[in-house]
């Protein structure tokens, strides 16, 4: 159940929590990652009702994965001119 919670609100949101080193991190997806996603909660809970076979509970899992890593790039500030020594 905790994987489709998870599932409905990436996909309703577009946003999802992330943990990396320890820190929580949100993360927003791109409009790429959010129309891969549109159908996926959906087919989840026809698996997880006993509805629809193991191969779509899957698919779904599998398009949440590739959905998460496809998120906005943030801009980097520059750091300051880059000076050459020589």
């Amino acid at each position: 159940m905790e994987k489709l919670k998870e599932m409905y609100m990436v996909s309703g949101k577009g946003k999802y929590t992330d943990e990396f080193y320890g820190k929580k991190v949100q993360k927003e997806l791109n409009s790429r990652g959010k129309e891969s996603i549109r159908f996926a909660p959906a087919f989840y809970t026809l698996y997880s009702l006993g509805l629809a076979p193991v191969e779509i509970g899957r698919m779904a899992e599998y398009q949440i994965k590739i959905a998460k890593k496809q998120t906005r790039k943030k801009e980097r500030k520059p750091k300051g001119p880059a000076i050459r020594t020589r």
